[in-house]
C-alpha cells in the first residue's frame, strides 16, 4: 500500500515539474528579445491595416484624376436596357479598373475624377466622377487588399483578446501572415508607383 503511495506522489512530482519547466520556458520566451520584436510588428502591421480601412470610411488623401487618364468601356448585360460600365483610370502608369451598374450620360463621360488614398500605402481606393459627385465608387485592386487587411486586424485582434500572443508557436503564425501579407501589399503598392 505504501508503494502504492509512494508511486502517487512521484508521479504527482514530476507533473509538478513539467509544469514549472513550462512556465519557466514560458516566463523566458517572454522576456525574450524575439517576443518583443514579434509583437512590436504584429501592433505596427495592425495600425497600417487599420489606417487601409479606415480611410475606406472617411474621404480623406484625394487626388484628382484628368478625363485623358480615364477610359469608359461599355458592356451590355442580359439585354440592352442594363449597361455595365467598366471604368479604367490611370494612377502614375496602372490602370485600375472600377464597375458601375448605372446608365451614365455624355457629362459625365467627359468628367475628371476624384480618387481616395491610404496615406501609407497610397493605393487608390475610391472613384467620383466630378459630374456625377453624388457617389464613390470601390477601385476593384484595392478590394482585395481591402480583404486581407480585414481578415489579419481580425485574427490579431482575437489572438490579442485571447492572449495567444504570450505563446511561441500562436505568436508566430500570426506574425508570419501579418509580414507576407504586408511584403505582398507594399509590393504592390511599391509597383504601381514605379519603384520597382
Amino acid at each position: 500500500m505504501s508503494d502504492y503511495n509512494d508511486n502517487d506522489e512521484l508521479k504527482q512530482i514530476k507533473r509538478e515539474i513539467i509544469l514549472l519547466k513550462r512556465k519557466i520556458e514560458h516566463l523566458k520566451f517572454k522576456n525574450s528579445f524575439l517576443f518583443k520584436f514579434l509583437n512590436t510588428v504584429n501592433i505596427a502591421i495592425f495600425i497600417l491595416y487599420f489606417q487601409f480601412i479606415s480611410s475606406y470610411i472617411f474621404d480623406f488623401n484625394l487626388s484628382d484624376v484628368l478625363n485623358s487618364n480615364i477610359q469608359f468601356n461599355v458592356y451590355k448585360y442580359q439585354s440592352e436596357s442594363i449597361k455595365i460600365y467598366t471604368i479604367k483610370f490611370k494612377y502614375y502608369d496602372y490602370f485600375f479598373r472600377v464597375k458601375i451598374n448605372k446608365t451614365l450620360d455624355k457629362s459625365v463621360v467627359y468628367s475628371d475624377a476624384v480618387i481616395t488614398k491610404d496615406p501609407f500605402f497610397q493605393i487608390p481606393q475610391k472613384f467620383k466622377l466630378k459630374n456625377y459627385s453624388s457617389q464613390w465608387f470601390f477601385v476593384n485592386e484595392s478590394l482585395g487588399i481591402l480583404t486581407i487587411c480585414a481578415i489579419i486586424v481580425f485574427v490579431q485582434g482575437i489572438a490579442y483578446l485571447y492572449r495567444q500572443n504570450e505563446y511561441y508557436y500562436p505568436l508566430f503564425s500570426i506574425s508570419l501572415l501579418s509580414v507576407l501579407s504586408f511584403i505582398g501589399i507594399v509590393f504592390f503598392s511599391l509597383y504601381i508607383h514605379n519603384f520597382i
